[in-house]
C-alpha cells in the first residue's frame, strides 16, 4: 500500500470515527438525561433540567393490553434509563422499551402483582410487589440480580434510591433500607402504620406518610426515628408520594371536603394575556381563600408544608382542597429551576360553564403564596373533579389529567411567557378501571422525548 494511499485511508477511518462520536452525541441529545425513579430524582421534583421544545409531535404508542394482554395500573410513571422505558404490570411482569423506536427490548415475569413504578440505580431496575418481595433485574437484560423477602403483606409504594441504597416501606408499616446492589438489608424501622406512600430524601433524611395519617422523618443511616408529626387532617397518603426542597417537605392528603375558589375572572385572565404576561394573582384573592382555610382545615386542608429538620408544619399554603373525586391523594407541588413550586388549583368561572376552572399556580415556597395563574383564554377547560399531575422539563410545565377513559387533556405552558403548548392527543376510549383511578401519573421527561403511561398504553412525545 502506497503512502498516499494509507494517508486517505487514515483520513478515512479518521472522519467515521468522528461521524460515530457526532452520532452517539446526537442519540444522547434527544434521549436526554435518564429519569430514574418516581418524579425525577429521590427529593421528587418532577423537574428535569433539560426538555423538547415545541412543537411536539406524538412518536409512538406501546399498547399493553393489545401486544401482551396485560395491564397496567394507574399510577405507574414511565422510568427512563440507559434508553429503555421501564414500566411494571399488574400481572407481575416489568417491560424495557426501547425509548426512540418503542420496540419491545425484554420482558421479566416472575413477580406477584406490581401497582407502583420501579427505580433504577447502579445498572439495575428495582420494584416491591404485593408478593413481599423487593427485586432488582438487571438493567441490560432483564435477569435477576437479587430479591430481598419483606413478608407476606407486600410492596404497594415506589422504591426511593439515594446514597446507593434503597428506601422503601412495606404495607405492614416496616420501612426498609436495602443495599443498592446486593438487596442486603441494612435497616428496618417500624412507623407505626401502613406505609402505602412513596417515601422521598434529601440530605441524610428519609420522609414518608403512613396510614395514622403522619408524617415519619427517618435517618438514612440507620433508621432512627428524627420526628413524627401530630395526626394531620385528612383520610390517606395512599398512592402519593412526599416532596422535599428548599429545607421543606411538602405532602398532599386525601381528600378535603370542600374546595377552596381563587374566584379570578375570565377578565382578568383577559386582561393580564392582553397585556402579555400571566395574571399575577391579587392578594386580596389569596386572603379569602386562606380565611376559609383556616376557619375550616378539617374540610378544606389537604397540603402540608413542614419543616424537614423539625417536622413543625411552616405555614398553610393557598391551595384548592377537593381537587380530585377519585379513590386517593391529589398531585401535591413539583418544582422549576429557579426555585419555584406548582400546583393544580381551582381559579374561578374563567373558562368552565359548569363554574369553577381547575387551572395551575406558581407558587413562592418561602411564603406560600401564589405569584401568577398558568392559564391563557385558549386553553381548553381542565375538569374539575379529576387527577392532575404536573411535571417541568427546562422551561416547559407540563400537566396531565385522568379524565375518566379520555386521560389525556394534556397541555403544556411556557413558564416564561403566557404560552399555552398544544400535545396532540390520540383518541381514547372509556375505561371504568382508570375512571376510578387513584392519581394521574405525571408525564416522565428525557431530553426531546417525553413519555406517559395511560389506559395500559405507553405513549411517547417527540419536540424540537
Amino acid at each position: 500500500m502506497s503512502r498516499q494511499t494509507r494517508m486517505a485511508r487514515e483520513r478515512v477511518d479518521g472522519l467515521f470515527a468522528v461521524a460515530v462520536v457526532l452520532v452517539a452525541a446526537w442519540d444522547a441529545v434527544c434521549l436526554g438525561a435518564d429519569w430514574p425513579q418516581v418524579q425525577h430524582d429521590a427529593a421528587r421534583s418532577g423537574y428535569s433540567e433539560a426538555g423538547p421544545q415545541p412543537p411536539l409531535k406524538h412518536a409512538w404508542n406501546y399498547d399493553f393490553v393489545m401486544k401482551e394482554r396485560d395491564k397496567i395500573h394507574p399510577v405507574v410513571q414511565a422510568i427512563i434509563y440507559e434508553g429503555r422505558v421501564l414500566v411494571p404490570s399488574k400481572t407481575g411482569r416489568v417491560y424495557a422499551v426501547d425509548a426512540a423506536t418503542g420496540e419491545r427490548v425484554w420482558r421479566w415475569e416472575k413477580a406477584g402483582p406490581i401497582v407502583n413504578s420501579v427505580g433504577c440505580a447502579e445498572g439495575l431496575v428495582i420494584f416491591g410487589s404485593l408478593d413481599g418481595k423487593v427485586y432488582a433485574l438487571r438493567a441490560a437484560d432483564g435477569s435477576k440480580a437479587w430479591e430481598f423477602d419483606g413478608g407476606i403483606r407486600g410492596f404497594c409504594t415506589a422504591p426511593c434510591i439515594a446514597e446507593g441504597k434503597v428506601f422503601m416501606g412495606a404495607r405492614d408499616g416496616t420501612f426498609y433500607c436495602l443495599e443498592a446492589t446486593t438487596g442486603k438489608k441494612l435497616w428496618a424501622t417500624e412507623t407505626g402504620g401502613y406505609v402505602w406512600h412513596t417515601a422521598a430524601y434529601a440530605e441524610g433524611r428519609v420522609f414518608v406518610g403512613n396510614e395514622e395519617i403522619k408524617v415519619v422523618c427517618l435517618d438514612a443511616k440507620d433508621g432512627k426515628v428524627l420526628w413524627k408529626t401530630k395526626r394531620l387532617w385528612g383520610f390517606t397518603f395512599r398512592d402519593g408520594n412526599a416532596f422535599v426542597d428548599q429545607g421543606k417537605v411538602v405532602v398532599r392528603i386525601w381528600s378535603a371536603i370542600d374546595d377552596t375558589d381563587l374566584k379570578i375572572t375570565k377578565a382578568n385572565i383577559q386582561e393580564a394575556t392582553d397585556a402579555g404576561r400571566y395574571l399575577t394573582i391579587p392578594a386580596a384573592l389569596q386572603d379569602k381563600a386562606l380565611d376559609a382555610l383556616r376557619r375550616e382545615p378539617e374540610l378544606r386542608q389537604e397540603l402540608f408544608v413542614l419543616d424537614a429538620r423539625t417536622g413543625e408544619e411552616l405555614y398553610m399554603p393557598v391551595h384548592s382542597g377537593r381537587v380530585s373525586t377519585v379513590d386517593g391523594p391529589a398531585f401535591s407541588v413539583c418544582r422549576d429551576g429557579r426555585g419555584n413550586w406548582y400546583l393544580p388549583i381551582y381559579a374561578g368561572p374563567i373558562a368552565a360553564p359548569w363554574g369553577s376552572t381547575m387551572a395551575f399556580a406558581r407558587m413562592d415556597p418561602k411564603t406560600g403564596r401564589l405569584t401568577e395563574l398558568l392559564w391563557t383564554p385558549k386553553c381548553k377547560p381542565a375538569s374539575n373533579d379529576e387527577a392532575h399531575a404536573l411535571s417541568v422539563g427546562g422551561d416547559i410545565l407540563y400537566v396531565s389529567e385522568q379524565e375518566e377513559g379520555e386521560a389525556g387533556i394534556f397541555c403544556a405552558f411556557d413558564l416564561t411567557k403566557p404560552l399555552k403548548i398544544d400535545i396532540p392527543t390520540p383518541q381514547m376510549g372509556w375505561d371504568m378501571e382508570y375512571n376510578a383511578q387513584p392519581l394521574a401519573n405525571a408525564i416522565a421527561i428525557a431530553g426531546k422525548r417525553f413519555y406517559r403511561v395511560t389506559n395500559h398504553i405507553l405513549r411517547c412525545w417527540v419536540g424540537d
